[in-house]
């Protein structure tokens, strides 16, 4: 209908929005992560870190969630290896790259029906996007010896994108 359509193009501006505003990589993040939980889903981020995958929570969590191995059959590891969206049954995961490697799975899980995953995957895109970029001005301020002035991540420069995007899984851990 025409209230939905303009309801999920009102949710994926202000993810859009968000993440554009944002000055770190946590930033990008925690924007993601608010865009994902507006439709009604819970959300994890999984940080690709060697040969598994680590989350990465904005909020305190009780329950902490144990690490992933890469080459595990279940959609978080399928979207890594991928490089592309894997869905298994309740569950949507879209991958977050950095100079073409995942350094990140956005993971979706909803007992209602599945939120639209046009608009999740095009958040995940833009999030990617938004950390190329913030990892590229770090990277060039760092090179050419200017301080880095974002606010959440004043006291270092990255070198993220020297290294496949690798780097910016401990990147964004520090960053928390």
């Amino acid at each position: 209908s025409s209230a939905d359509s303009s309801a999920l193009l009102a949710h994926l501006s202000a993810g859009v929005r968000a993440m554009s505003q944002a000055s770190s990589l946590t930033a990008v993040l925690q924007a993601l992560m608010t865009a994902a939980g507006a439709s009604g889903a819970n959300g994890n981020m999984w940080l690709v870190r060697g040969r598994e995958l680590q989350p990465w929570r904005h909020d305190p969590t009780p329950t902490p969630l144990d690490p992933i191995a890469i080459d595990a059959d279940n959609p978080i590891a399928d979207a890594a290896r991928s490089k592309a969206p894997a869905r298994r049954d309740e569950v949507v995961a879209l991958p977050l790259t950095l100079a073409g490697e995942v350094v990140a799975v956005l993971v979706t899980a909803t007992s209602q029906p599945p939120p639209n995953t046009d608009v999740l995957e095009v958040l995940a895109l833009y999030a990617s996007r938004a950390i190329e970029s913030i990892t590229a001005f770090k990277t060039a301020r760092a090179l050419t010896g200017q301080p880095d002035h974002t606010k959440a991540e004043a006291t270092r420069a990255d070198s993220g994108a020297g290294d496949n995007g690798r780097q910016t899984a401990a990147d964004i851990n520090a960053d928390t």
